[in-house]
C-alpha cells in the first residue's frame, strides 16, 4: 500500500477536495482505495454525508486508551473506503504519552490494513502536534496543496520547519514532498506571477502543473457527490487526472514546469503498468 498524506499548515488550500477527487480517481481506474479523515474539523467525513459528531468509531479510536481497529471504523462509498473521524479526535493533542509513544500511531493502524488497499490517502489539520505528527510518519510521499498567496506559502515555511525537526528526530527520515498549487485562477495576472515565484522557489519540489479554481467542485461537495463522477470533463477533474497520473507512475512530478501531461489522455488513462 502507498500512503500519501495530503497536508499544509493552512487551511482553505484544497487538502480535503484533494484527499477526495485522487480517491475517487484510483477507485474508478480499478485500484483500492482508502481515505482516512485526520482532521478534527471532519471536513472529509462531512464532504461524504455523514454527521460527524454522531460516529462511534474513526480515526479518533485509533487514539483512546483502548484503541479501536480500523476494520471496526471503515465505511465503503463510492467505491472506496473511508476511515471518518469525529471532532474528539482533538483530544488526541491531550492524550497522555503511550510507552511506545504517539507519534506512529496511525501508521502501526495502517500497517494492520496494508494488504487491503493499493493506496492510502490522509487528510491532514492544519496545526502542528500530534496528529501532524502521525501523517508525516505514516506517508510515503506529502501531497502539499498550496494557495497562490503570501499566507499560503508563509504555512509552506512553517511546514518545512516541521519537516527538519522530524527529521533530526527520525535521523534524517522525512518523506518526500511534492508542492501542489491549487484553486488556481490562471486568468489573473497574480497567479501567473504567484506560480512564477513558487518555480523559482521550490523548483522540482513544485508539481509541473496546476489545479484551476472550478464551481465544479464547489458542487460537487454540495451535492456529496464525487468530482469525478459530478463533472469528468470539468477542468479541476482533469488537472487532478493528471496529477494522479505522474504520482502513479512516477513519471513528470518531478519534472520541468514546461512539460505538462496532456490532460485529456490522463482523463482516458487505465492502471496497466502502474507502478504500485
Amino acid at each position: 500500500m502507498r500512503t500519501f498524506s495530503i497536508t499544509h499548515l493552512k487551511g482553505g488550500v484544497g487538502k480535503t477536495t484533494t484527499t477526495l477527487a485522487l480517491a475517487g480517481l484510483l477507485q474508478a481506474r480499478g485500484f483500492r482505495a482508502l481515505a482516512a479523515d485526520l482532521d478534527p474539523q471532519s471536513s472529509l467525513t462531512a464532504a461524504l454525508g455523514h454527521v460527524p459528531e454522531t460516529l462511534e468509531a474513526g480515526t479518533h479510536g485509533l487514539f483512546t486508551t483502548t484503541p479501536c481497529r480500523i476494520v471496526e471504523a471503515v465505511r465503503s462509498q463510492h467505491g472506496f473506503d473511508l476511515l471518518p473521524t469525529s471532532p474528539a479526535l482533538a483530544r488526541a493533542e491531550r492524550m497522555p504519552e503511550r510507552p511506545d509513544g504517539l507519534g506512529g500511531v496511525l501508521a502501526s493502524a495502517l500497517r494492520a490494513v496494508a494488504s487491503r488497499y493499493h493506496f492510502a490517502r490522509i487528510d491532514c489539520p492544519p496545526a502542528l502536534g500530534v496528529l501532524q505528527v502521525n501523517a508525516i510518519a505514516a506517508a510515503e510521499r506529502l501531497l502539499v496543496p498550496v494557495q497562490c498567496e503570501q499566507l499560503a506559502v508563509e504555512g509552506l515555511r512553517r511546514l518545512d520547519a516541521t519537516l527538519a525537526m522530524i527529521a533530526r528526530s527520525r535521523g534524517g527520515r522525512v518523506p518526500a514532498r511534492l508542492v501542489v498549487p491549487a484553486v488556481v485562477d490562471i486568468r489573473t495576472r497574480a497567479a501567473h506571477i504567484a506560480l512564477r515565484l513558487l518555480r523559482e522557489q521550490l523548483g522540482h519540489d513544485l508539481w509541473r502543473g496546476h489545479i484551476p479554481e472550478d464551481t465544479a467542485l464547489r458542487e460537487a461537495a454540495r451535492l456529496h457527490r464525487m468530482p469525478h463522477a459530478h463533472a469528468p470533463r470539468s477542468r479541476a477533474v482533469l488537472a487532478y487526472a493528471s496529477l494522479m497520473v505522474d504520482l502513479l507512475t512516477d513519471r513528470g512530478a518531478w519534472g520541468p514546469p514546461g512539460d505538462v501531461v496532456d490532460p485529456a489522455a490522463a482523463s482516458h488513462w487505465r492502471p496497466e503498468g502502474a507502478v504500485l
